[in-house]
């Protein structure tokens, strides 16, 4: 029997260049998607003012939890979701395996040698 760890279970990813992040673009999308499911064109033009506030600040890294006097009222959080990313980069990977198949409980058990 092939345990999780036989190399049929394995892919080699090869080693090279990859893209890392998201663009612009991409980034522009989600940003429309929040709007478009957060309903923001039937807010009132204060709360679409304080949202672009609070947009800036997250941007600049100025935002914090201290800062979240309209959160609540807003979000129905304290907590501002915090939408940031990582731009589009392409970076060097050294070669290195994944799984074939999704990994099931019990054999991670097995593999970790618990019962």
């Amino acid at each position: 029997m092939k345990t999780i760890m036989h190399a049929d279970n394995w892919v080699e990813i090869p080693a090279g260049e990859c893209l890392l992040g998201i663009s612009d673009e991409q980034a522009m999308h989600i940003w429309r998607q929040m709007y478009d499911r957060g309903n923001y064109a039937n807010l009132s033009e204060a709360d679409k003012q304080r949202i672009a506030e609070i947009i800036d600040l997250l941007r600049n890294n100025r935002y914090t939890v201290a800062a979240h006097d309209d959160g609540e009222r807003l979000f129905g959080t304290a907590v501002i979701p915090r939408f940031a990313y990582i731009p589009q980069r392409r970076v060097w990977l050294d070669r290195f395996y994944i799984a074939r198949y999704p990994i099931t409980g019990k054999q991670l058990a097995a593999y970790l040698g618990k019962k």
